[in-house]
């Protein structure tokens, strides 16, 4: 059975506890794929899904250092999405090499931050994706 997830704003811990996910996968294609400009600002109210995006972003494009290549996290994840259907675009884009900045881990000279890690809580994102 489903839950609603309060407050989660990270995608694979939606998936992973089987949480209601609205799909906005489709939105990948649409930055990453279509979108012609060099800069991408991503604005909205509090609590209206910019973080969870971010996350979704990350968890689709990130590159698992230790096993470059693998991309099973991603598959597991992104089974039931609409952008899964897109095999060209995953096979171009999923698994990528990807800088991954969360400030707050930075803050926090404890807590190395890597490109597969996930952290507790993202509060700011930086994305920057390399051919």
């Amino acid at each position: 059975m489903k839950s609603l997830s309060i407050g989660s704003e990270l995608f694979h811990e939606l998936i992973e506890s089987n949480s209601y996910y609205v799909d906005k996968s489709m939105f990948l294609k649409t930055v990453f794929a279509e979108n012609t400009s060099k800069v991408m600002l991503i604005t909205g109210p509090g609590r209206f899904g910019k973080t969870l995006t971010m996350s979704t972003f990350y968890d689709f494009l990130a590159l698992d250092p230790e096993n470059p290549g693998d991309i099973s996290g991603q598959e597991k994840w992104f089974k039931d999405t609409k952008i899964f259907e897109d095999k060209e675009f995953c096979r171009e884009y999923t698994g990528k090499a990807l800088f991954f900045n969360a400030l707050n881990r930075f803050l926090d000279k404890k807590t190395p931050v890597s490109p597969f890690s996930k952290p507790e809580k993202i509060r700011h994102l930086c994305l920057s994706v390399f051919p």
